[in-house]
């Protein structure tokens, strides 16, 4: 009986000094990206599943869409101002899903059908249809996309398993086939500008695609992440993926080689994120399906998922829609450019990079030029 008491006392020591189930169990990432002390908040609570969050950065409003059930042909665009507005209703029209800002800041929804662009009503300040972009077959929902800074477009056709591209002449192909529940798209310009990343829901794999910048088209495709429901998804501005896996109801957190670095597992906190009812749809406790970064820092992920919108505090900043990390080449010497080149000339090339090394967007605060290598130019004839 001593004994048995023993035993139940050391272990009850050694339970007293493991953290919290609850923290561990909802939040683990590392410390240059997460801060222990932040956690996830509820930041508009709508009783339906909610996807395709978009951040305005001229405003600072998020965008998000509700959906409703199939036999429903209205899904709104909510708009709230995190902290200041409750959501309002920016538009209905057509199963509104996945949203992005073009270059010029007009909001494009990707709806049953086709894609439409919308811009602010001048009397009230809700959304009104600007133009639709392009039309396709009325049984294609369009599902997520992404538009590139010269204004082109990839989206996906979730239950066609397709991808999509409109180029900036407005001429529809389809450049990829075969993607069970083609879902989430990412384009890192500037990065990774040649390849496009698309999210396989039904396949559980992230694919990478090399693509053609002169046509769009995509090619040569690889498994990226593997083992993860991937729906939407965003990257920082170190080129760390963020991909909602829908199965397990969390974010999940990738370096920009594909390697696990953490999660951030809404369904885990029970008791905040329960499932609620939505007109002929339901969602799963907790569930997670899309992410963007915003706010005045770009350093908040906004989530969205059964019931609304959510946020976190996160350390590293994330990316403007369309921007991506930019990798730009600068010469220290005017002299390297010159068409006369010296023998054995060294050119030392720089780029904006993080204290670790790692690409950064110029335009971010921190962005510090930095050698990374040095080439030697080889002999050239006069």
């Amino acid at each position: 009986m001593k004994s048995l008491l023993r035993i139940l006392f050391v272990l009850g020591a050694l339970l007293s000094v493991i953290p919290a189930a609850a923290q561990t169990d909802t939040i683990a990432l590392p410390d240059s990206i997460w801060s222990s002390t932040d956690s996830v908040a509820w930041v508009s609570k709508v009783p339906a599943y909610c996807e395709g969050p978009a951040y305005e950065a001229a405003t600072g409003y998020v965008y998000f869409t509700r959906q409703i059930g199939n036999s429903t042909a209205n899904w709104p665009i909510m708009r709230v101002k995190p902290g200041v507005d409750s959501a309002v209703v920016w538009y209905n029209a057509k199963q509104n899903n996945g949203l992005f800002f073009d270059p010029q800041n007009r909001l494009v929804t990707c709806q049953n059908g086709q894609l439409s662009r919308l811009v602010p009503n001048s009397t009230d300040g809700l959304g009104m249809l600007d133009s639709v972009l392009t039309t396709f077959t009325s049984t294609t929902q369009s599902n997520d996309l992404y538009i590139g800074r010269a204004g082109d477009i990839y989206f996906s056709g979730y239950n066609d398993g397709k991808v999509y591209y409109l180029n900036t002449q407005r001429v529809l192909s389809t450049v990829a086939t075969g993607v069970s529940s083609s879902n989430g798209i990412e384009w890192l310009q500037g990065l990774d500008s040649n390849a496009v990343y698309v999210n396989g829901s039904g396949s559980s794999i992230v694919y990478r695609y090399e693509r053609d910048p002169a046509t769009g088209a995509l090619s040569n495709r690889t498994s990226f992440i593997t083992g993860v429901q991937a729906d939407g998804g965003t990257f920082d501005s170190h080129g760390n993926r963020y991909v909602a896996s829908y199965g397990n109801g969390e974010i999940r957190v990738y370096n920009n080689g594909g390697t696990y670095l953490g999660r951030i597992a809404l369904r885990k906190q029970k008791g905040v994120y329960d499932s609620v009812a939505s007109s002929g749809r339901t969602g799963k406790q907790g569930n997670a399906d899309n992410c963007l970064f915003g706010g005045p820092d770009m350093k908040t992920l906004y989530i969205t998922g059964d019931g609304g919108l959510f946020s976190i505090p996160l350390k590293i900043p994330g990316v403007s829609q369309g921007s991506g990390p930019v990798s730009i080449w600068a010469h220290d010497s005017p002299a390297s450019s010159t068409t006369r080149k010296i023998p054995g000339e060294v050119k030392v090339l720089r780029e904006p990079r993080d204290a670790l090394g790692r690409s950064l967007d110029p335009a971010l605060p921190g962005a510090k030029m930095k050698t990374v290598r040095s080439v030697s130019v080889p002999n050239h004839a006069d």
